[in-house]
């Protein structure tokens, strides 16, 4: 059966409900929900649920990436004008929410994939220190530097995101310990994790905003 183009364009689909998606995530989300489809009903799709940073250019690299990594699957393809092809694509593998991030060969990239697996983490681990956020954000794939998780715990307390439930003791590895936060509920926004931008900012791309930056850090200790 063919999917129409536009089709749920109206409303947004449930797992995807709440949240703002920019980029490869609402192409993801639109292929998730059209299951069969061309690159003009992704293009549709996005601009009727008025998502962000995606035009026709930036559909057509990500269709390419996950045609080469399996994701999608080609079932029809028509010729435009006897020289440009159409293609017309089945989702072949929904690996869930979270946009598969590939190179161009259509291999698993591993870039942001250290920051993900800390959001994933701290949500999973209620408190938690430092090494114990970095030991569980590891994996055989990707592996969190301590230094890494400090610098995101750091940007993420600062941003209002975490509470400190226990401070630090200094002492023998015995007798001392690490100070231990944890995520506040109320700032849960979503399955993206929060960047920390080059200017040291902190930037949710959940909300789309920035939510911390040093300036305002500097204002409140002027006042």
């Amino acid at each position: 059966m063919t999917a129409t183009p536009g089709k749920n364009g109206g409303k947004k689909p449930v797992h995807i409900q709440g949240t703002n998606l920019s980029g490869q995530d609402a192409i993801w989300a639109g292929i998730r929900t059209l299951r069969e489809f061309d690159r003009k009903d992704l293009v549709i799709w996005v601009s009727n649920n008025k998502y962000r940073g995606v035009n026709d250019d930036t559909v057509k690299a990500y269709l390419q990436r996950l045609s080469k990594g399996g994701y999608i699957r080609v079932i029809d393809t028509k010729n435009y004008r006897g020289v440009a092809k159409a293609y017309r694509y089945i989702l072949a593998q929904d690996c869930g929410i979270h946009a598969p991030r590939l190179k161009r060969d259509g291999t698993p990239s591993t870039l942001g994939r250290g920051r993900e697996n800390l959001w994933r983490a701290m949500k999973l681990l209620g408190d938690f220190d430092w090494r114990e956020l970095a030991m569980t954000a590891s994996n055989d794939d990707v592996t969190v530097k301590p230094t890494e998780a400090k610098d995101y715990i750091k940007h993420l307390y600062r941003a209002g995101y975490l509470q400190c439930t226990q401070s630090s003791r200094s002492g023998s590895r015995a007798n001392g310990s690490l100070a231990k936060y944890r995520l506040l509920p109320k700032k849960n926004t979503g399955p993206r994790p929060p960047q920390i931008q080059r200017i040291k900012q902190v930037y949710d791309p959940n909300l789309q905003q920035v939510v911390w930056s040093p300036n305002e850090e500097e204002c409140c200790n002027a006042e």
